[in-house]
């Protein structure tokens, strides 16, 4: 699925979602000119009780507000300092991956996987680095992030670029994927093939 196609998904489930809670509060406020008898529906036996515990299902809002925040968290932590382009090749390079079968499916499991050697994909994870969500720069970041996972902000997907580093190395794994191009601070790879 690409990002696009996400983005899409998640805006047609907000959309319906808000739909049906209009109509929901629509005919909750309609007063109903007859009067139908509906029987009790009747239980036969005892009730089975699942003691486990039950995981309320997220608001779409709340799922966009996560994928957000992990969103604007990556871009943050690797191009805060970069001008718009440089931030917006990151969120592609993050978007991709999610639009990728050899990656997590959501934003912030992208962010947060680790390599086959256990390595994080994104330093700022090993390293352990937070943000204050007051900080004024990381409130904007989150802005351009919630923006660009609900459409509002349009950029490039750097043809499938799934990997990038900063100029200042050169990974051993740089070599053995398919140069895209440099923004800013950053030099970005797709798979080969």
């Amino acid at each position: 699925m690409t990002a696009e196609k996400l983005v899409n998904a998640i805006l047609i489930a907000l959309i319906t979602f808000a739909t049906a809670i209009n109509y929901v509060r629509l005919v909750s406020n309609i007063e109903v000119a007859y009067d139908i008898d509906v029987p009790e529906p009747e239980i036969i036996g005892d009730p089975i009780i699942d003691d486990a515990p039950v995981k309320p299902e997220e608001e779409p809002d709340e799922l966009l507000a996560q994928e957000a925040n992990c969103l604007a968290q990556n871009i943050y932590h690797e191009a805060g300092n970069q001008p718009l382009r440089g931030q917006l090749a990151v969120a592609a390079v993050t978007l991709n991956r999610v639009s990728q079968y050899r990656f997590p499916d959501t934003v912030c499991d992208v962010v947060h996987q680790r390599s086959h050697r256990g390595n994080c994909e994104f330093t700022w994870i090993c390293k352990g680095r937070k943000v204050n969500p007051n900080n004024p720069k990381f409130r904007e970041t989150y802005e351009l992030a919630e923006n660009i996972l609900t459409g509002e902000t349009e950029f490039e997907y750097l043809n499938n670029a799934v990997y990038y580093h900063s100029t200042r190395v050169y990974p051993w794994w740089a070599k053995k994927k398919e140069f895209v191009g440099q923004i800013g601070a950053h030099k970005f790879y797709a798979e080969r093939g």
